[in-house]
């Protein structure tokens, strides 16, 4: 009976040794499970980050090209303006050579037709 007693003690200490071993694991694997999240939080967050951050410069780009985009309207509108103030310029003194009888080229008249004065 002294056998088994000390065989099944034996047993239970075994058993009791495996089970703290088990649980030490455990615990490892717990930590180490802990650090990954915490590394995953940190990561998502510095995601969630850059992506607002992208957002942002992603709007800031559509502002300037209609910034840009405007500026390009308002100067073409602007050399327009000046090309046609330029013709009219040269129209009304070529219209007023032709006034006082002087020759003009066809060249002359076809300027004074993009004018309007023909």
């Amino acid at each position: 009976m002294k056998e088994e007693i000390d065989a099944i003690s034996s047993r239970i200490t075994a058993l009791s040794e495996d089970i703290n071993r088990s649980l030490q694991e455990l615990d490892e694997t717990r930590k180490n499970a802990d650090e990954f999240h915490e590394q995953f939080v940190k990561f998502s967050q510095e995601s969630t980050k850059e992506h607002e951050a992208f957002i942002q410069a992603k709007t800031e780009l559509r502002d300037l090209e209609k910034v840009t985009s405007s500026l390009r309207t308002k100067t073409r509108a602007i050399k327009k303006k000046e090309k046609e103030g330029e013709l009219q310029k040269k129209a009304t003194t070529l219209f007023d050579k032709f006034k006082n009888g002087e020759q003009l080229t066809t060249e002359d008249l076809l300027t004074l037709q993009k004018a309007g004065f023909l």
